[in-house]
């Protein structure tokens, strides 16, 4: 949290704060901290305004290439990123 306030303190009064952080199931591990809604709201409660979420998993196409393919907040709430990130959460979010 102590980025975010160092964060904070950077942007002008209604600047935006364009994020993205691992997303699904919350866990800590020693490579990442990966959020789930709840947690990703309470990271930005009371200094910024979630303006656009958008969600995002990481797909294996048919040639084994991987690619980012938009998702709703269904789908990607119940991803597992323990080992590596497989679910992002992409957030615009405005300093109050």
């Amino acid at each position: 949290y102590k980025a975010m306030e160092n964060i904070y303190g950077c942007l002008k009064n209604d600047g935006l704060l364009f994020l993205t952080v691992p997303f699904g199931i919350k866990s800590v591990n020693k490579q990442q901290r990966v959020y789930d809604l709840n947690s990703l709201e309470k990271l930005l409660h009371e200094k910024f305004t979630i303006k656009k979420l958008n969600f995002s998993v990481l797909t294996e196409s048919k040639n084994n290439n991987f690619f980012w393919q938009m998702v709703d907040l269904q789908k990607v709430q119940s991803v597992r990123s323990d080992d590596k990130t497989k679910a992002v959460a992409l957030c615009i979010a405005q300093k109050i």
